[in-house]
């Protein structure tokens, strides 16, 4: 059995913060993670990682970290320590029992939004939550890469990746909304 985890990469979750709603989401998704974890995330430069989650940049005290960790990445380690980091855009992504694909949708759902309103972006993350729903790697994989830059999604990389994977695959969403703006989904793809 292979499942493949989808969460947002805010921010929020390395302090174990936000809506209630999305941190008992991602209790639920991650307590369905079987055995060894790959997190995929977007990176600067593809490829494994190693380094720290650095939480000063969110205001937390403390020393900067030497080797930090791109935010994506720094998420997927805080969520599941000890799990590998996948950087991407890459080749093929490693096989694995598990993969935690950390990702956000657009950043323009509000006028408060990170990118402020745009009237496309909640089309978007509903064709995002569409294809996690059906498990529709194809759909997923097909996203429209020159939109997405324009509402500044920042997780189609890992989509474009966990797209890759060979299904068939059954899905789940457990959560999807843009409480501060941005398009945030849970969900879980099983393939028996």
């Amino acid at each position: 059995m292979t499942r493949v985890v989808f969460v947002p990469s805010a921010p929020l979750l390395l302090l174990d913060a936000g809506p209630p709603e999305l941190r008992a989401a991602l209790a639920s998704a991650l307590a369905r993670l079987p055995g060894e974890v790959v997190v995929v995330g977007a990176a600067p430069v593809p490829g494994w990682w190693t380094g720290s989650v650095d939480l000063t940049p969110y205001g937390v005290r403390g020393t900067p970290a030497t080797d930090p960790l791109p935010l994506a990445l720094a998420v997927g380690a805080h969520l599941v320590p000890g799990a590998r980091l996948w950087g991407v855009p890459s080749g093929p992504l490693p096989e694995s029992p598990s993969y935690l694909v950390v990702a956000d949708g657009t950043a323009k759902r509000t006028l408060k939004a990170p990118g402020h309103l745009d009237e496309r972006a909640e089309a978007f993350d509903a064709e995002v939550v569409a294809a996690l729903a059906a498990g529709d790697a194809d759909r997923l994989g097909s996203l429209d890469a020159e939109l997405a830059g324009e509402l500044w999604v920042q997780g189609l990389p890992a989509w474009q990746a966990a797209a890759g994977l060979p299904g068939p695959w059954r899905g789940e969403v457990l959560y999807a909304d843009a409480p501060y703006g941005v398009g945030y989904a849970v969900a879980i793809w099983q393939r028996d």
